[in-house]
């Protein structure tokens, strides 16, 4: 059996956008934010979703949130420290805009 992280998940919807939420269970395998990739591929094919039409927020081992970026495969930095996911949707919507508006 490989060494995975072990998590729990839900689909939600924040402000327009479809949301996967992914919470690290921190008992003692992989942390899901060095196992991302494949967490976030299990739960697509799982829920039978296209990752790439949702923002994914994660809640690591330590309780902060961060998001992933499944397009380009990389950490969305967002430090959250809240105990609801909503306010990490929330800045990573927002960090969103904020790339758009400064390639136009």
């Amino acid at each position: 059996m490989a060494y995975r992280a072990d998590y729990t998940h839900k689909i939600e919807t924040h402000k327009g956008r479809q949301v996967i939420v992914i919470v690290d269970l921190n008992i003692g395998s992989k942390p899901v934010t060095e196992d991302i990739e494949n967490v976030v591929a299990e739960i697509a094919a799982l829920e039978k979703i296209d990752p790439c039409d949702h923002l994914v927020v994660y809640r690591d081992c330590i309780k902060v949130w961060d998001g992933y970026d499944y397009r380009t495969k990389e950490i969305v930095l967002l430090h959250e420290d809240s105990e609801n996911w909503r306010d990490a949707a929330s800045l990573y919507i927002q960090f969103e805009l904020n790339k758009q508006l400064a390639t136009t």
